[in-house]
């Protein structure tokens, strides 16, 4: 027999917002009341053998101060894996984002631009095989790509190469991990490449159904090739002096750490992550990157919830003697919701940024008050 269960959320936000900042800059603060409208759907799909999640969402933005940066922002992904033998399955992770938030740039790689557009597509194929009961091996290729609407910023493509390997111990809570991976970044706008193998291993330790950690640790290996400019002299009858490219090539090692932590009660969740990694930015550069992430939501009444979030970002050249673009973001964010009805809730938040440019040591503050109601109608298909 062939059993599926299709679930399917309708979602729609009215937002509300006040913002200081609108930047994030540090000179020339601009301040806005902006409108948010913003439509979603959610697709999940279980049958014996497959497995698929989808989602569509839509932002349109409307500034009263600024409509010059008025704008429909897209969210698209899919999720997937296909078991196409007993052993073996298919997966896939593909998503289109078109962004102007300010958010999705300085998650990836702790780096603020402005509000220009940002456009990124992202396709991972891959297979998963099941080497024995207790062991598997996944494989996959990645493209990613990254676009800019402001001619400031370095557009990249990248591709990458993940194999993982996973080994459940004999007291079924504990699994360990080694992954290797390769990837190669091109900002072909400016002639900079960058070739990255990484070697990784980790622990995952599932201390109950509630609480879950996760460790893992390693060294990625680089080899650099980035365009400088010198001063040369061109040999014509005026020996003239004049700026030249020049290509340098280099070779670092640089380390690689990942940790976190679930944690659920019966009336609060509690989530810890902090990693270390390289990621390309919009600034032409491979960036290490430190990323600190800690929420905690606690249930007081049967329609009430509030929640705590708080997020730092880090980020700094990995080429050595080069440690220009250091930034440092850092966020607090408490909210809190009310349900009105079954479908219906209310929420407020506010959020506090601080940005610290540390190439010039100046600093600057973002203040953000959101006021928003969610409508959510959940479907649940069965066959």
């Amino acid at each position: 027999m062939w059993a599926a269960d299709w679930y399917i959320l309708p979602k729609l936000d009215l937002l509300g917002e006040y913002d200081s900042n609108i930047d994030f800059s540090f000179e020339n603060k601009k301040s806005d009341f902006i409108y948010n409208l913003s439509p979603s759907i959610e697709l999940n799909y279980v049958s014996n053998i497959s497995k698929l999640t989808g989602k569509l969402a839509l932002n349109g933005q409307l500034f009263m101060n600024n409509s010059n940066l008025d704008t429909l922002n897209q969210y698209f992904s899919i999720l997937g894996q296909h078991n196409v033998a007993p052993r073996l399955a298919l997966t896939f992770d593909g998503q289109y984002t078109r962004d102007s938030t300010l958010r999705t740039e300085l998650e990836e790689s702790g780096f603020v631009m402005n509000r220009s557009l940002r456009e990124a597509i992202r396709a991972r194929p891959g297979i998963v095989y099941n080497l024995t009961p207790r062991s598997s091996l996944a494989l996959s290729y990645g493209y990613y790509g990254v676009t800019y609407q402001d001619y400031q910023y370095s557009p990249y493509f990248q591709h990458e190469v993940w194999s993982t390997f996973r080994y459940l111990l004999g007291n079924h809570k504990s699994t360990l991990l080694g992954t290797v991976t390769g990837r190669y970044t091109d900002y072909y706008t400016i002639g900079n490449l960058y070739r990255t193998m990484g070697t990784y291993a980790g622990l995952e330790h599932k201390f109950s159904e509630e609480w879950i950690l996760k460790v893992s640790g390693g060294l990625n290996y680089n080899w650099y090739a980035t365009q400088t400019i010198v001063i040369g002299t061109l040999f014509d009858p005026t020996f003239i002096q004049v700026s030249l490219g020049e290509t340098e090539r280099t070779f670092n090692v640089s380390p690689y750490f990942d940790i976190a932590a679930t944690r659920h009660w019966p009336k609060m969740d509690l989530t810890v992550y902090y990693s270390l990694d390289q990621t390309p930015s919009s600034a032409g550069v491979i960036r290490q990157f430190h990323r600190v992430h800690a929420e905690i939501t606690r249930k007081f009444l049967e329609r009430l919830t509030a929640g705590f979030q708080a997020n730092s970002y880090y980020g700094l050249s990995t080429e050595q003697d080069n440690n220009e673009f250091q930034t440092m973001v850092f966020y607090l964010s408490p909210k809190i919701s009310y349900k009105i009805a079954e479908k219906l809730s209310l929420s407020s938040s506010y959020s506090y940024g601080w940005r610290s440019d540390l190439d010039n040591n100046i600093t600057t503050d973002r203040h953000r008050i959101l006021i928003y109601l969610t409508f959510v109608y959940p479907m649940q298909y069965k066959k």
